[in-house]
């Protein structure tokens, strides 16, 4: 091999040494910024089961209210009923 073939082969392969150093830096940033991603998609998810556990609580606690404050209405008209037949019949 002349000269200008042995040193186009050391510029090659220094540059392909810098190019191997660099995409094991790549690499590694690359795995920890996955770990990242995977903490918060963890924190995300625990804050959704609690929102979701919370708004569950709340469904249960309304359902009765609902039906109490239903019943409360219906013994309401039912009474005021009542209240102006007796009007009616005192008069």
């Amino acid at each position: 091999m002349n000269e200008a073939a042995q040193v186009l082969v050391i510029i090659l392969s220094a540059v392909l040494a810098v190019f191997l150093v660099l995409s094991i830096i790549l690499i590694v940033k690359l795995i920890r910024l996955t770990n990242q991603i995977s903490k918060i998609a963890d924190s995300v998810q625990g804050a959704t089961d609690g929102i979701e556990k919370l708004i569950r609580n709340l469904a249960q606690i309304s359902s009765p209210f609902v039906i109490v404050k239903s019943i409360k209405g219906l013994f309401n008209k039912f009474s005021r009923k009542e209240n102006k037949e007796d009007v009616e019949q005192g008069e």
